[in-house]
């Protein structure tokens, strides 16, 4: 039985996310493939897409990982300078 073609959105949505072993359980779940068959599948995905769009979007994801933890900090370094 060969692979279908395309991964299901929840699988897309988490290679959105930059979360490439999680799409890659859910194709397996969802369309009951072997690891090796659906992380093939997952990648085939991923180098059918145009250049840089998951890339891109993972960058992003980490510049504002990074950016609301500096905000996080800043909060609380005035919430202990106004409890003086």
């Amino acid at each position: 039985m060969s692979a279908p073609k395309d991964i299901p959105a929840s699988a897309k949505e988490k290679l959105r996310l930059g979360r490439k072993i999680e799409a890659i359980k859910i194709v397996r779940e969802e369309l009951s493939l072997g690891l090796k068959e659906a992380k093939e599948l997952v990648e085939q995905h991923v180098e059918g897409q145009p250049q840089g769009t998951y890339q891109e979007l993972e960058k992003s994801v980490e510049i504002g990982k990074g950016l609301l933890f500096w905000v996080l900090v800043g909060i609380a370094v005035v919430a202990y300078i106004a409890a003086r």
